[in-house]
């Protein structure tokens, strides 16, 4: 079992809306539920969020899939029922089936078992519980990750060089954003439209950079 996110249809698989959703690679199979929801599961909402968090969780009867936002509020049960039915599928493995639950192989995390380098995106951090985890271990691992403070950073604001100091073009030498020049110190002065006026006399104008 693997978690996906995208909005990828193996087989016309599809949750609610336009996606992207929290699924299951099952192995030859991608799922966004199970069931009667093997091929479209509409309480599989979008994640549409800056950061996401996602879970699955497959038990011998069954799975989960989890998600939300990574900076706040709780997971949301996208979906929790019997693995999915072979012939709404028409694949289901290379046994025909998903159940009972069979696992083999290794534990990795961020890349695909194929190795593939073609999703988008970053990832950041992955976790792991033992078992079958319970609701409330589900909430205490979501509110552990809103508490990393996952955040967009704001572009810090271009610097203005006036005459080769570092002044913000405040209160000296005021930036003039619309032409990306500085205005003269004390304007209007004795210096011309090209020049800026400092302390030692006319100089040609400084480009913001």
């Amino acid at each position: 079992e693997a978690i996906y996110f995208g909005n990828a249809h193996w087989h016309q698989n599809t949750g609610a809306g336009e996606g992207p959703w929290v699924g299951a690679d099952l192995e030859q199979g991608m799922y966004y539920g199970g069931g009667e929801q093997t091929q479209v599961n509409n309480n599989s909402l979008p994640l549409t969020s800056d950061f996401v968090s996602l879970s699955l969780k497959g038990r011998e009867d069954g799975f989960t899939l989890k998600g939300g936002d990574a900076t706040q509020g709780s997971f949301r049960t996208m979906y929790d029922g019997p693995r999915p039915d072979p012939v709404i599928a028409g694949l289901c493995g290379k046994s025909g089936t998903y159940q009972p639950m069979k696992k083999q192989g290794a534990i990795i995390l961020a890349t695909g078992g194929d190795q593939s380098n073609a999703a988008e995106g970053n990832f950041y951090e992955g976790f792991m519980a033992t078992g079958y985890a319970s609701d409330a271990t589900d909430a205490a691992i979501q509110q552990n990750i809103i508490g990393v403070g996952y955040r967009n950073l704001e572009e810090p604001a271009p610097a203005c060089y006036c005459n080769g100091q570092d002044t913000s073009c405040a209160p000296h030498c005021p930036c003039q954003t619309a032409t990306g020049y500085c205005q003269g110190w004390d304007s209007p002065g004795t210096c011309d439209a090209t020049q800026d006026r400092t302390l030692s006399g006319c100089v040609p104008q400084t480009l913001v950079v």
